[in-house]
């Protein structure tokens, strides 16, 4: 039994740069955060600063994405929103790990 080839199609690109841009921008800022947080001690009234950046480079990816592709079904829409956030929070998740783990 020969073993079966991935076919990639047209419609994997948009998820697939949806997740490198996305994960990308989670990297930019998980260092950015890093280094914020060394230089100035964040306080909570900053807290809602990080989440709006971070839904911005979660959402945009998938916005340019969507009008790259002409995405105009809903579910393919909901779904690449869904790629947007998981790989944008991944590096934070990483990142806090990293950093909060017990030594």
């Amino acid at each position: 039994m020969k073993p079966q080839r991935i076919i990639t199609t047209s419609a994997h690109r948009p998820f697939r740069a949806v997740a490198l841009n996305a994960f990308f921008l989670g990297l930019l800022l998980a260092f950015l955060l890093h280094y914020a947080e060394q230089a100035y001690p964040i306080r909570p009234r900053w807290i809602f600063l990080e989440v709006v950046v971070g839904v911005v480079f979660a959402l945009t990816p998938v916005a340019l994405a969507a009008r790259r592709w002409k995405i105009s079904d809903w579910s393919v829409y909901e779904r690449l929103v869904y790629v947007g956030f998981v790989a944008e929070g991944l590096p934070i998740i990483i990142w806090q790990l990293v950093a909060y783990w017990p030594k």
